[in-house]
């Protein structure tokens, strides 16, 4: 069996270009972190008390596994709707991406994800208040921030491991080996 010699995409003038594999290990980092902090904003805003709502209380045990019940319903919804919206504004990821292929400014990525991140979730805050959701319940607030953070942080993972994997490319290529990395 032999061992796959690694090319990597990144040249001199695309030193932040990347491979489908590589678009999509960012894109599904930036959905997992979404949904984490999704289900954050959905528990702080299932444990807010609404004003002038007479609702169940979260006190005892009764409560607590009301309150865990709540969260856990969620999660069935956050998950699957969040899944097809990653796929669908996907292509708005790589398009930033692309545009920002010959930079190799780390920071300038990370704003640029933070700005299409910070659209997607104004975007979102903004329909809320066409849906059921009151704008300014956690919920809503927290999934606004959630989508924003969730989209840089998901670059910066990404990056992180394939030039680390670049670097050890290099390395083995420099020591003499074949260059097979894993």
């Amino acid at each position: 069996m032999s061992a796959a010699v690694f090319v990597s995409p990144r040249t001199s003038s695309e030193p932040m270009a990347f491979t489908p594999k590589e678009f999509i290990r960012g894109t599904a980092f930036a959905w997992i972190i979404f949904v984490l902090g999704a289900e954050l904003a959905y528990a702080v805003d299932a444990a807010t008390p609404v004003p002038g709502l007479v609702y169940e209380s979260f006190n005892g045990l009764t409560g607590v596994a009301l309150f865990w019940s709540r969260v856990a319903n969620s999660f069935l919804f956050i998950v699957p709707f969040s899944f097809v919206l990653a796929c669908v504004l996907a292509p708005l990821g790589l398009g930033v991406g692309h545009r920002l292929r010959r930079t190799d400014n780390a920071f300038v990525h990370s704003v640029m994800f933070l700005i299409l991140g910070a659209g997607i979730g104004l975007a979102w805050w903004v329909l809320c208040r066409f849906l059921w959701v009151d704008p300014m319940r956690p919920f809503a607030i927290g999934v606004a921030i959630a989508v924003t953070l969730a989209l840089p942080v998901g670059w910066s993972i990404t990056a992180r491991i394939a030039l680390r994997r670049d670097a050890r490319h290099r390395a083995l290529v420099d020591a003499g080996s074949t260059g097979a990395v894993r």
